[in-house]
Parts: C-alpha cells; sequence; structure tokens
C-alpha cells in the first residue's frame, strides 16, 4: 500500500514550504504539532532537491523504526538510491571511527558518546554534505548539532518539541541561530477528539483542537478490562481492523510488556512485526499492513491508521521508570498522537491515573466498557 501523500494532495501551506526549502537553498527549521504532516514535507523536499541538484541527502533520524518508514517511503518515491539514510548515533560513531577519535572506555553509554562528540567538535572537519535532512530534531543533542554544523552546508530541520521523550540540551534557540524558522499550523493526521486527549496530557498545548483540518472525527475508543484480558482484546482489535487494510500498530512504553503480547499473539497465529533488535526495524517494510508491535520511542515519527495504546500501568518498569527520571508524559503523548483514524485506549485496574483521568468527548459522552465490544468496529 502507498504511505506517502502525493505532492497534489499537500496543502498549500505545506507546498509553499517545500518550494521555499528546494528553490532557495537557505536552511529552515520547521515545527508543527503531530500530524501536521513534518515527515511528509521532508520527503518532497527530497525528492524535488534530487530532482533539480546533482546531490545525495543526508538523512539524519533518532530512531530504526523510522529509518526502515523513511526507506520504505523513498523507495516508493524511486529514490532509495539517491538518498544516505542513518541513525544518528550510528553515523557519529561511524565519524569518530573515519577520523580516529577515541575516547577513554566507561561503561556508561552516554558518558563515552558524549565525549566522542567533544572530541569530534575538537576535530578538524570539512563541509561534506550540501544538505542534510534532520527529522525529529527534539531528540537531537548539541553536541550533535555542533558537529553536523561543521560538515553540513544547509539543513532541512524538523520537529515538536512537544514529543521529546528523553532530555537533550539542544534548543529552538540553537536550530533559530542556523535556520530560518517555519510554522506549520494545521493537524491533518487526527480527529478532534484525539486532540482532546492529547490536550489533556499537555496542558501547553490547549489549542490541538482548533489546530486540527479535517472533517472526519472517528471517536477513540477506552476499554477498561482486567489485566487478565488485556492480551486477548488487542488479538481482537488487530483481527477486526485488518480487513480495512490499514496499518496497524500495538504500541505502549516499555519492552518487556511488547514481549509479553508477542508470545500471545505468536501461540495464536495472529501475524505480526516484532523484534527485540531495534536495528531490524530499518529493514521492515512499513509499507506492508502487518501489525507492528512498538514502544513509544520506535513509534515517533509514524502513523497508523489503527493504533493499540496500552501497557499504562504502575507496575511497570518502564512506567515507573520514565515517572523517576522524566518523560514519561511526552511518552503517553506520542503514544497516543501515532492514530491516525482508530485508537483504542486500554485501561486496567492498575492504570496510572494520567490514562485513568481521560475522557473521551462525545455527545453522549460514554465511554466504552469491557462488555461493548460489538460498538468497537
Amino acid at each position: 500500500m502507498s504511505i506517502v501523500v502525493p505532492y497534489a494532495d499537500l496543502t498549500n501551506e505545506q507546498k509553499k514550504i517545500v518550494s521555499e526549502s528546494t528553490d532557495k537553498r537557505l536552511s529552515y527549521w520547521i515545527d508543527g504539532p503531530p500530524g501536521s504532516g513534518k515527515t511528509t514535507i521532508s520527503l518532497h523536499i527530497a525528492n524535488m532537491i534530487v530532482g533539480q541538484q546533482v546531490v545525495t541527502p543526508l538523512v539524519l533520524i533518532y530512531n530504526n523504526s523510522l529509518s526502515g518508514y523513511l526507506k520504505s517511503s523513498f523507495k516508493e518515491l524511486g529514490l532509495e538510491d539517491n538518498v544516505t539514510i542513518a541513525t544518528k548515533d550510528k553515523f557519529f560513531w561511524n565519524l569518530a571511527e573515519q577520523k580516529g577519535v577515541k575516547v577513554p572506555y566507561t561503561k556508561d553509554y552516554l558518558k563515552r558518546y558524549s565525549d566522542t562528540l567533544e572530541a569530534l567538535l575538537k576535530t578538524e572537519l570539512i563541509k561534506t554534505y550540501d544538505i542534510a535532512i534532520l527529522d525529529e530534531i527534539q531528540d537531537f543533542q548539541k553536541g550533535e548539532w555542533e558537529v553536523l554544523k561543521k560538515l553540513v552546508t544547509r539543513f532541512i530541520v524538523l520537529g515538536d518539541f512537544d514529543q521529546g521523550i528523553y532530555k537533550t540540551n539542544l534548543g529552538k534557540a540553537d536550530l533559530n541561530e542556523t535556520c530560518h524558522s517555519r510554522m506549520l499550523e494545521k493537524i491533518f493526521r487526527f480527529s478532534r477528539s484525539l486532540a482532546g486527549l492529547l490536550a489533556a496530557l499537555n496542558p501547553l498545548r490547549k489549542d490541538l483542537q482548533n489546530k486540527v483540518d479535517r472533517e472526519s472525527d472517528v471517536q477513540p475508543v477506552i476499554i477498561d478490562t482486567s489485566e487478565a484480558d488485556v492480551n486477548e482484546k488487542i488479538r481482537t482489535f488487530i483481527n477486526a481492523r485488518k480487513a480495512d487494510g490499514g496499518r496497524i500498530a500495538a504500541i505502549t512504553i516499555g519492552r518487556a510488556r511488547l514481549k509479553q503480547l508477542h508470545d500471545y499473539l505468536e501461540q495464536r497465529g495472529v501475524e505480526h512485526f516484532y523484534t527485540d533488535k531495534n536495528q531490524e526495524y530499518k529493514d521492515h517494510d512499513f509499507a506492508q499492513n502487518t501489525p507492528v508491535l512498538l514502544t513509544a520511542a520506535s513509534a515517533k515519527g509514524l502513523e497508523f491508521e489503527t493504533v493499540i495504546a496500552f501497557g499504562f500501568e504502575d507496575h511497570d518498569k518502564a512506567v515507573w521508570s520514565f515517572r523517576t527520571y522524566g518523560g514519561l508524559m511526552e511518552n503517553l503523548y506520542v503514544c497516543l498522537s501515532r492514530a491516525k483514524e482508530y485508537l483504542y485506549i486500554i485501561r486496567t485496574p492498575n492504570t496510572i491515573p494520567e490514562i485513568k483521568k481521560l475522557i473521551v468527548e462525545t455527545p453522549d459522552s460514554a465511554n466504552a466498557t469491557d462488555d461493548d465490544d460489538d460498538d468497537f468496529f
């Protein structure tokens, strides 16, 4: 199935940014809420740049799953041999190896990575790339940005700092020093009802519902059930939605919970894609409609016709970790904002209060219960 929105279907606002970014040959920082078309715009910018100029854009992203999605998208556009795609960590590790940069070994990955970036900043680097497209910029570090400025002539930078799952020291002010800023105002991915749920998770984004520009208003569905029945609920929703032909994702915060769901679905012969090796996501064909199991971190930048959000129990180790060290609300925000049409939120008696308090605003203000399965499809 096609996963790239045709250029003809872009809004005038989006087309203007694509045209400006390719014709003026300046650096641009494109901000916008989830579902505003940032990644779609990056695809069309790359397509036009390759068509007009003899360059091979460097595309850097945060995670392997977005790498896989972009590979599928570039293949659809016929650009798979004209674009260099890499996850940012791998890119900088490879660069350090090429430049002979070595730092004292430590088991602390983040410390070793930070030391490597500092060493690269002290290394003589030359402009190697005419243009770099950086998606999900909110998950880049300032050290990475400073190294890239020594390597790249101009940038197309896209992101939304409200969706940053991990703490970084890169901010909008750093981007504005190098890039011309542009803002996408409208949301096309999801409904006003879903935007209302997201606004409840992020008090700073109370305006989300006013940004939605689509006629369809499919209501998110909240299911309250027991923990023992969660996997069976997910199996039921997957089987029901597969008939639509759209892409499906089951998204949670922790890897352990994904593995439990994978085992359950595999034992019952339910086709799906799951891996405990992040690098395997970059080779997955996201144009297929095989249901995918993802963490919120791996789902960043992606969208699916159906999203099943689950695993928000207060005893979950990943939930505890993000609550303790930061990033919980951002994870929840990403989980729910990946849905284009259907969103199922599964709650249990042990679900955290941030999800427990969510209410779908419908004319009759009625949420689903365990006995209402016939109304879900």
